[in-house]
């Protein structure tokens, strides 16, 4: 007859160790923009002046505020350029050009 084991049933679970995730604090004051309207700005230009950007059609643009700050065709090398002029973070866009009526685009 072969031996068998006798298992026995823990009473208490095994406690897992979690790490505990420091959550950094976020000051509220005046001067912060919550993240939801953050480049309203920027959005609001685009919406109200879209012949701005006829002369930049199928390149790369940056936006601070409502003023272009470095546009073309390499993505890379225009969010470089706006970095050295001072824009921690680019609000970069490529200008599509304008549909007629009726038109668009099929993805094939």
């Amino acid at each position: 007859m072969k031996s068998q084991k006798k298992i026995k049933a823990r009473k208490t679970p095994r406690k897992t160790s979690k790490k505990s995730r420091s959550r950094r604090k976020v000051k509220s004051d005046a001067s912060s923009i919550p993240l939801i309207r953050h480049r309203e700005v920027e959005e609001q230009f685009i919406a109200d002046h879209p012949e701005a950007f006829d002369p930049f059609i199928g390149e790369w643009v940056v936006l601070e505020g409502a003023s272009i700050i470095s546009h073309g065709m390499n993505a890379a090398i225009v969010a470089d350029e706006a970095r050295a002029r001072g824009v921690k973070v680019p609000y970069m866009f490529r200008v599509e050009p304008k549909l007629k009526p009726n038109e668009g685009y099929l993805g094939l």
